[in-house]
């Protein structure tokens, strides 16, 4: 009961933000119909249709499959629970969990105040000694390894001689800022169909992979581009960067959106690249690593890899989320992001 109140309560607080200044568009009661009939099927119950009057308002596409925020986070909830979550959705650790599959080189992680430096081992050391290593690393992104969403801590860092060159802070004080449990590693550079989009930030796949427990395999859901804003170090949505959709044959969707500071069409990204008339070179690679390394992930159902291929033709894995936010991302697609997998992924949650 509390739990559903406090969800109740943030998602009252969200539709008041998105709804803000804006006439909704109503729903004929054929629309409304559709939707009942449709979630009725699908998970059993009715449920809330203002959602789909926020898509109807900002796309002018009525879709009775736009998936509403309370059966979203009562979904991923099932899929990926969230006592798994806690000590398993920490970037610390894939090491261990991907060490067949390419992640970004690790220079330190701190996990619960322990310290590693992978390059030198794996035991222990002291917070001096990751100071000392720190010195001289050049180019490299430091960020969360827990409870980290939306970019908030990814910073990117130009160390020389103990201090950030662009902020002048030293790095003593830098790793202190992030208490018990970050990292830092190299920064990434993309391949050329992926580094035109934005050259400041490093753009991203985002891919949707799901286990099939009744047919007993992992299938690939969905999958769009995130590309940041000029100037921007990261490609993050909430930070306002764009997003695309990607088809499977790697091409983009006619347009992108931002969803921050409001919902806007863009044709071009920042850089002047054309979004309609883009592919992302070796889109097949990325999904084929994300369904072989979401087999070895067997506590989640859904998750969202962020994924790219570097300027070395590697794919590499940045992170992964067994709680993809998905819920303002419709946008993108004019549809859910679950694709023609929501009926096998709604009946798998909700016992249907």
């Amino acid at each position: 009961m509390y739990f559903r109140l406090m969800r109740n309560r943030s998602l009252d607080t969200m539709w008041r933000k998105q709804t803000k200044g804006l006439q909704l568009k109503k729903l004929s009661l054929e629309q409304k119909r559709q939707i009942q009939d449709y979630y009725k099927h699908c998970i059993g119950k009715k449920v809330s249709t203002r959602w789909h009057r926020l898509f109807y308002t900002l796309t002018g596409e009525f879709n009775y499959r736009y998936l509403p925020f309370d059966v979203f986070i009562e979904m991923y909830h099932r899929l990926s629970p969230w006592n798994y979550q806690k000590i398993i959705d920490d970037k610390n650790m894939y090491r261990q969990f991907l060490s067949e599959f390419n992640i970004p080189d690790r220079f330190v992680e701190c996990s619960r105040g322990v310290y590693c430096l992978p390059q030198e081992g794996n035991n222990q050391v002291s917070f001096d000694d990751v100071v000392l290593y720190c010195q001289n690393l050049g180019d490299c992104i430091i960020k969360p390894s827990r409870d980290s969403s939306a970019g908030i801590g990814v910073r990117l860092l130009s160390l020389k001689d103990g201090y950030d060159v662009k902020t002048g802070e030293d790095i003593r004080t830098i790793l202190k800022s992030y208490k018990q449990n970050f990292l830092v590693e190299e920064r990434m550079m993309e391949m050329d169909s992926l580094r035109a989009l934005n050259l400041s930030s490093c753009n991203t796949i985002r891919v949707h992979t799901f286990r099939n427990r009744k047919e007993e395999r992992v299938e690939f859901v969905s999958a769009h581009v995130r590309i940041g804003r000029s100037g921007s170090v990261v490609d993050n949505g909430s930070a306002g960067g764009i997003r695309s959709k990607v088809n499977q044959d790697g091409k983009l969707s006619e347009f992108a959106c931002a969803t921050k500071p409001q919902y806007t069409i863009c044709d071009k990204t920042d850089s002047g690249v054309v979004i309609k008339d883009h592919i992302i070179d070796g889109f097949e690679r990325i999904v084929e690593t994300a369904v072989s390394a979401h087999q070895r992930i067997p506590w989640f159902d859904l998750i969202g890899w962020d994924m790219l291929i570097d300027n070395k033709g590697r794919v590499v894995i940045i992170e992964f989320n067994p709680n993809p936010d998905m819920k303002m991302q419709q946008l993108i697609y004019k549809d859910s992001v679950l694709g023609d997998k929501q009926d096998v992924i709604l009946k798998q949650a909700f016992n249907k």
